[in-house]
């Protein structure tokens, strides 16, 4: 087994910009090492957190950034409000120049769970989709907003106008998000643009359309996708990927297929993730008509 003390020595020298900044071969390799060390067990020390910020900021070897961003996604949830702040000051700063750098940073924020959560999406939206920038962003920065922007809490009207706008971005990537997001609309919206976009030239946002208004509207396919969901591990990392397809189910006006979202929701409890349990809430609201359709008449289908 490693000595993280030995390890981690190098690393200690002076101020941990400086030492990481000239990390090379050996060193380097120690570095990343250390962090797959201590991301295993979900563990840091004292520094740490300042030298794996100033890796982040100072190199540009992607193979570190991957790895220090990979160790912050592993900490203990009490501690990723503070990583998420610090990351989005990290962007906010500008102190990242390359789009892989940004991206890959908005990548792993999907990844955490602060308990504070309720403006990340706003600053995400500011830093990469504000209209008053400076300067025209990177299509795969965009791409990794919109994901983060799905994860995180955001009105479902403003996520109508993103949609929209993004679905006529010229490169595909961004194109897809920019459905998946959608499944985040109103109710009534969500199902009408999901419905228009089965037609849309594009052949990826197509069957991406395609799939989401079958879980909203198929009565034959969705209960059977949705009940495979709970067969599967649920953790918070599936579950964050899911979201997209429990928010386009919750649009139906099905009751069946809304039942099926209810007992998804209940497996949902055993999660950790605040994240996560305001997603629950959101979800469950839009699905709460099929309780008055029970004590009324249960067979009949029904909507919001």
């Amino acid at each position: 087994s490693y000595n993280t003390n030995l390890l981690v020595c190098p690393l200690n020298r002076g101020r941990s910009t400086e030492s990481v900044r000239g990390l090379k071969g050996k060193e380097n390799r120690l570095f990343r090492r250390l962090l797959a060390t201590y991301g295993i067990v979900g563990r840091s020390r004292k520094g740490l957190y300042d030298s794996v910020f100033a890796a982040i900021s100072e190199l540009p070897d992607l193979r570190v950034l991957r790895r220090c961003l990979i160790y912050l996604s592993r900490q203990n949830y009490n501690n990723h409000g503070q990583i998420t702040e610090r990351l989005l000051a990290t962007l906010e700063k500008g102190e990242l120049l390359f789009p892989y750098q940004i991206a890959s940073v908005l990548e792993i924020m999907v990844q955490l769970h602060p308990e504070d959560h309720n403006t990340i999406s706003s600053r995400v939206r500011r830093f990469a989709l504000g209209s008053n920038l400076q300067k025209k962003m990177d299509w795969l920065i965009i791409q990794k907003a919109l994901e983060t922007i799905m994860t995180f809490p955001y009105k479902e009207e403003y996520i109508t106008k993103i949609s929209l706008h993004y679905i006529n971005h010229n490169h595909p990537m961004v194109r897809r998000a920019a459905i998946v997001i959608l499944s985040r609309a109103p109710k009534k919206e969500a199902r009408k643009y999901l419905r228009s976009f089965t037609r849309h030239p594009d052949v990826g946002v197509s069957r991406l359309a395609q799939y989401l208004d079958r879980l909203c509207n198929e009565r034959d396919f969705a209960p059977m996708e949705l009940a495979n969901f709970r067969r599967s591990k649920l953790t918070d990392i599936s579950m964050v990927c899911r979201l997209p397809q429990l928010y386009a189910a919750s649009a139906t006006e099905d009751i069946e297929i809304a039942r099926e979202v209810d007992k998804t929701l209940k497996e949902m409890k055993k999660l950790k993730s605040s994240k996560l349990q305001w997603h629950q809430k959101m979800i469950y609201k839009r699905i709460q008509w099929i309780f008055a359709e029970r004590k009324a008449k249960p067979d009949v289908v029904a909507g919001a």
